[in-house]
């Protein structure tokens, strides 16, 4: 890894956060969907 290079480092913090903001956006709209078919 290189420390050194900022940029390159937020650039692929950044990714990393949106990737795990839509994996968790996408559980949790499974979970309301799982819900919203119990109440059914």
């Amino acid at each position: 890894m290189e420390y050194y290079n900022l940029k390159d480092a937020s650039d692929k913090y950044i990714e990393v956060v949106a990737q795990a903001m839509s994996l968790y956006g996408l559980f949790s709209r499974k979970k309301k969907l799982r819900t919203l078919e119990f109440k059914n």
